[in-house]
C-alpha cells in the first residue's frame, strides 16, 4: 500500500491511493506543456463573449431604465440584484452538472454552445420592454427578463471558467492563458463604452417615436451584440481542447462536491477577497455616469455618453498594454504579491478622483483611467490562475478534480459582489437625493456623488488587498511541491490495484 505523507501545514487525511479515481492516460507532464497561441487566443474569445453580455447589461440598465424610462433607482437596484442572485445560486448547480457530464463532445462544450445562443436571444429581450408599462410593469419586466438572461449566462460562463482552469497544469502557463483572455476582454472594452452613444445615434433616426431615442436605439444595439456573442463563441468551440480526465472520474453528488469546495480554507480567503474587490471595482462606472451627466456636463447626457466612450476606450488600451507587464510581474514576484499589490495600489489612488472630475476641465478625468484600470487588471488576469492553483491543492486533499465547481463558486462570489453593487447603487443614489426627472441636481446631491466615487471604492479595495496579502498561503514553491506529489500519486493509481510496479 502506498502512503502519501503530509507537507507543510496542509495534512492529507488519505493514506491509501486505491480509492482515488483513476486519471486518463494523459500524464501531468503532457498537460503542463505550453499551449499553442491558437488555443490560448480561442479561449480568450470566450472572455470576449462572456464580458460583452455581462458588461452591456450592467452599463445600459441604469441609463435606459432609470434615466430614460424613469424607473426608481431603488426599484432598479433590486431588479438588477435579483437576476444576479439567481445567476449566483445556479452557478454551483451548473458547475456540478458540467463536472459530471459524460458526452462525445466533452463536458464543457455542449453547454458553451447552448449558452451562447440563449445569451444572444435574451439580451435582445431584456432591452425590449413593451411600450406603455408603468413603473411596476417595468420593474417586473426587467426582473424576470434579467433573471432568464442570467440563467443563459450561467450555462455559458461556468463551463467556460472551468475549461480555463483545466487547460494546463503549468504554474506560469495558467497566467498566460488568462492573459490572453484579458487581452480579448480589452478588445471588448473598445466597444462597450460606446454602447450608450450608439443607442443615441441609432435612435436619432426615429424622430417620429414618442419614446426617448436611447430606448429605441438600444434594441438594435442588443441585436448587434447578440450576433457578436454567437460569432465570438465559434473559435472557443472549435480549437480549445478539453481535458480527458473526466472519462474515468467518479461522479460526486452535488451537495458533497459543494461542501468539499467550501471547506477549503484557502479558497474561502480567495472568495472573500473577490467579493470585496468586485464591490470596490465596479462601483466606479455607474457613479461616474451620474457625475458626468449632472456635474461635469450639467445635464447634457449626450456629451456625458461621449466622455464615457473616450474613458472606456482609453481604459481598454491601458488594460491591454498592462497585460504583458502583469504577466512579467507575476513571474518576478509571484501571483500573490502581484495580485495584492495591484488591488491595494488601485484603492490608495482612488481618492484622487475628487480632483479629476472638473466641469472646467472635463478631459482631466481621463487621468483617472490610468489610476484605476491598470492596477485592477492584475485581478482579472490573476484571479482564475490563482483558482487553478487552488484546484491542485484541493486534489491533494481530496483526490478529486472539480474545476467546474470551483469555477462556479468563484463565479458566485463575483456575482454576489455584483448583486451587492446593484443594491448599494440603488441605495447610494437614493441617499444622494437624486431626482430622475430633474435635469439639474442640487449641490448637496452632487457633493454626495463625488464622495461616493472618491472614497467608497477605496475602502473595499484596500480591505480586499490586505486580506489576500495576509491570508493566502499558496506560493509558487508550494504549488510545485503539490504538483510533484500529485504526479507521484497519479503514477501509483495508474498501476493495477494502485500498487507500485
Amino acid at each position: 500500500m502506498a502512503e502519501v505523507s503530509p507537507r507543510n501545514t496542509m495534512p492529507l487525511k488519505v493514506t491509501d491511493t486505491n480509492h482515488l479515481p483513476k486519471r486518463s492516460s494523459e500524464t501531468p507532464k503532457e498537460r503542463a506543456q505550453k499551449l499553442s497561441t491558437k488555443e490560448k487566443a480561442s479561449y480568450g474569445f470566450g472572455g470576449f463573449v462572456d464580458q460583452i453580455m455581462a458588461n452591456s447589461f450592467g452599463q445600459l440598465s441604469f441609463p435606459i431604465y432609470n434615466i430614460a424610462l424613469g424607473l426608481d433607482a431603488k426599484l432598479l437596484g433590486i431588479a438588477l440584484a435579483v437576476p444576479r442572485f439567481v445567476d449566483a445560486i445556479t452557478d454551483p448547480l451548473m458547475g456540478h452538472i458540467s463536472d459530471n457530464t459524460r458526452s462525445r463532445w466533452g463536458r464543457r462544450k455542449p453547454y458553451l454552445a447552448i449558452g451562447a445562443i440563449l445569451m444572444a436571444l435574451m439580451l435582445v429581450v431584456v432591452f425590449s420592454p413593451p411600450a406603455g408599462l408603468d413603473e411596476n410593469g417595468l420593474f417586473i419586466y426587467i426582473t424576470i427578463a434579467g433573471a432568464l438572461m442570467y440563467v443563459a449566462y450561467t450555462i455559458f460562463s461556468v463551463p467556460y471558467q472551468a475549461l480555463g482552469l483545466e487547460l494546463t497544469d503549468d504554474y506560469h502557463e495558467r497566467t498566460s492563458v488568462q492573459a490572453w483572455r484579458m487581452a480579448m476582454i480589452s478588445a471588448k472594452a473598445l466597444i462597450a463604452p460606446w454602447l450608450l452613444k450608439a443607442c443615441f445615434l441609432i435612435g436619432s433616426y426615429f424622430p417620429e417615436s414618442d419614446r426617448p431615442s436611447e430606448v429605441i436605439g438600444v434594441v438594435y444595439v442588443a441585436m448587434a451584440l447578440g450576433l457578436l456573442i454567437i460569432l465570438g463563441s465559434l473559435p472557443l468551440l472549435r480549437f480549445c481542447r478539453e481535458s480527458t480526465d473526466h472519462i474515468a472520474a467518479v461522479k460526486v453528488k452535488a451537495l458533497a462536491s459543494l461542501k468539499a469546495t467550501l471547506s477549503n480554507k484557502v479558497f474561502r480567503i480567495h472568495l472573500l477577497t473577490i467579493f470585496l474587490v468586485m464591490i470596490g471595482a465596479f462601483i466606479h462606472n455607474p457613479i461616474t455616469l451620474y457625475i458626468n451627466n449632472y456635474y461635469v456636463y450639467e445635464g447634457d447626457k449626450n456629451s456625458a455618453a461621449t466622455m464615457m466612450g473616450y474613458s472606456g476606450s482609453l481604459g481598454a488600451i491601458c488594460g491591454f498594454l498592462a497585460i504583458p507587464l502583469i504577466a512579467w510581474l507575476s513571474r518576478r514576484v509571484g501571483k500573490k504579491a502581484a495580485y495584492a499589490g495591484g488591488i491595494i495600489t488601485c484603492g490608495l489612488l482612488d481618492p484622487l478622483a475628487w480632483f479629476l472630475f472638473d466641469p472646467d476641465m472635463p478631459y482631466l478625468q481621463l487621468f483617472n483611467v490610468f489610476i484605476t484600470v491598470v492596477p485592477i487588471t492584475c485581478c482579472w488576469v490573476l484571479n482564475p490562475s490563482i483558482t487553478a492553483d487552488i484546484c491542485d491543492h484541493d486534489e491533494l486533499q481530496t483526490g478529486q478534480r472539480r474545476e467546474g465547481m470551483y469555477g462556479a463558486v468563484w463565479g458566485f462570489a463575483f456575482k454576489a459582489g455584483i448583486s451587492g453593487i446593484s443594491i448599494l447603487m440603488g441605495l447610494m443614489i437614493a441617499w444622494t437625493g437624486f431626482v430622475a426627472d430633474d435635469a439639474v441636481q442640487t449641490p448637496e446631491t452632487i457633493f454626495k456623488m463625488r464622495v461616493l466615487l472618491a472614497f467608497v471604492p477605496a475602502v473595499f479595495l484596500v480591505a480586499g488587498g490586505c486580506l489576500f496579502a495576509w491570508g493566502y498561503p499558496l506560493t509558487q514553491k508550494r504549488i510545485e511541491e503539490i504538483q510533484k506529489e500529485l504526479k507521484s500519486r497519479h503514477q501509483l493509481t495508474a498501476q493495477p490495484n494502485g500498487q507500485e510496479s
